[in-house]
């Protein structure tokens, strides 16, 4: 029972993020869009062309040219919507009136803190995953055809990067309780590693590798999940990026127990 209390509090608080109700806004709105707004037209079973609200457009034209930059652009949406909406929650759940009364009631606080935290990944992970679904039976139905590598990418890549993050914000919470300051060092960390990774900052390879080191590989994460929704050489999944998670959590939890709880 506590465990499911702990639950639907953690729903309350994600799907009172705005960021994460604009995202989901966002998503549904171009799935009605391309339900309502994009039709297939063909020459026995061949799809020859692509109607745009009305407008003809070549199949190549969208598969090669338009389809790839409005992956990539829609990707970049949901990643910042995403991260801002995930910052907060932990800056919010030390800040809560209600955490006194859940550590009196016998919730040990590294069960409290881990739960908050499996059950915040979960329910992000499972509205995506929602997301997907939809998507996927909308574009069978339009056009016959099973999308299933852009829907994982979309589905797993976004819940997964902010499971590597939120660990981060975890131990920042504790220190500062500012969700401001949670989400400006989550940002900062997500575009930082992609701009020093494509090479855009510190071209040194030395710095690279201590700056790869000391913050989880986002940039490798992204670019796996990327690589699939693009159509393109699958880059491998660094696994090692879950070690993060554990070092962020186990240091989270250590600062929580010592922290003085008014």
């Amino acid at each position: 029972m506590k465990t499911l209390t702990l639950c639907y509090l953690t729903l309350y608080k994600i799907f009172h993020q705005p960021a994460f109700m604009f995202l989901l806004i966002v998503e549904f709105t171009l799935i009605f869009l391309l339900l309502f707004g994009v039709h297939g037209e063909y020459e026995g079973d061949l799809l020859i062309s692509i109607s745009v609200f009305g407008k003809n457009i070549e199949v190549d034209l969208i598969l090669y040219s338009l389809l790839p930059l409005l992956i990539s652009f829609l990707w970049r949406i949901v990643m910042f919507l995403i991260i801002v909406g995930a910052a907060p929650l932990f800056s919010e759940f030390h800040t809560d009136p209600l955490l006194p009364l859940y550590l009196i009631k016998g919730i040990s606080r590294f069960k409290l803190l881990l739960l908050y935290y499996v059950w915040s990944v979960l329910i992000i992970l499972f509205a995506q995953v929602v997301v997907a679904c939809v998507f996927i039976l909308v574009f069978y139905f339009k056009f016959g055809v099973i999308i299933t590598k852009v829907a994982y990418a979309f589905a797993f890549g976004p819940p997964i990067i902010v499971a590597i993050l939120i660990g981060l914000s975890a131990i920042i919470a504790v220190v500062f309780e500012k969700p401001m300051v949670s989400m400006l060092v989550l940002l900062l960390c997500y575009y930082l590693q992609l701009f020093i990774y494509e090479g855009y900052l510190f071209h040194t390879s030395t710095t690279i590798s201590i700056f790869m080191y000391i913050f989880p590989p986002l940039a490798q994460v992204q670019k796996h999940f990327l690589s699939a929704a693009l159509q393109s050489q699958v880059f491998p999944f660094p696994v090692y990026s879950l070690f993060y998670v554990l070092v962020y959590l186990l240091l989270a939890i250590v600062l929580f127990e010592r922290k003085e709880i008014a």
